[in-house]
């Protein structure tokens, strides 16, 4: 006990809950995730308006690459501490 004994105790109802973590870091992977693929958009949008006609769009691709972190977001969000 000598060890552990000068170590501040917290009460269990002061404490962050189990899932915070997760909940934060999946929030953060959407964010990230959301703010991409606006990026692209804007930029696709900016590039078409300067050729005065709609280009392919392209930031689909990013997109579909996202979707790898929002399933991580989502399973880090559903799971369990």
């Amino acid at each position: 006990m000598p060890l552990v004994g000068d170590l501040m105790v917290v009460p269990a109802g002061m404490g962050r809950s189990a899932g915070h973590g997760r909940r934060l870091a999946s929030s953060i992977l959407f964010l990230i995730a959301g703010t991409v693929v606006a990026l692209n958009v804007v930029i696709w949008l900016l590039a078409s308006i300067s050729a005065r006609e709609l280009l392919y769009f392209w930031p689909m691709w990013v997109a579909v690459g996202m979707v790898v972190p929002v399933v991580i977001g989502a399973a880090l969000r559903r799971s369990a501490d």
